[in-house]
């Protein structure tokens, strides 16, 4: 699976699309293989166990418009990543660092590799205001 399935699907409900989410994650992520969904569902619980809870009450960048996800992954790809909830910056960069490993970073898109490549998919910041 690659990141770039997981952020052409990260948007709010289009025209047509009112399904309700059956776990946590797909309220910040739609996708629509089953073994995916669980895929991700278990990546956010494991991550909260031991990072603690995404905050529900905040408006992330994936929670927009699907034009308006795709846009911000075109433009500006860092405020997009910056704006996701934790458990999802560290999903997707932990997919596209598999990616790498098994050189398939062509599958992503071209914001998200350079974010990559220059180090900018950082996960939080440290004691000093600094990205990690």
């Amino acid at each position: 699976m690659g990141i770039s399935d997981n952020i052409q699907q990260a948007d709010g409900p289009s025209a047509g699309e009112e399904q309700s989410p059956s776990t946590i994650a797909e309220l910040f992520l739609k996708l629509d293989d089953p073994g995916k969904r669980r895929e991700l569902e278990e990546y956010r619980i494991a991550y909260e166990n031991r990072f603690g809870k995404t905050d529900m009450m905040k408006y992330y960048t994936c929670m927009r418009p699907r034009e308006e996800c795709n846009w911000l992954i075109e433009h500006d790809p860092q405020r997009y990543f910056d704006g996701l909830p934790p458990f999802l910056k560290a999903y997707f960069k932990g997919k596209v660092e598999i990616a790498a490993r098994n050189g398939q970073l062509d599958d992503m898109p071209d914001g998200i590799i350079r974010l990559f490549l220059r180090g900018e998919m950082r996960l939080g910041k440290d004691d000093n205001g600094r990205g990690i």
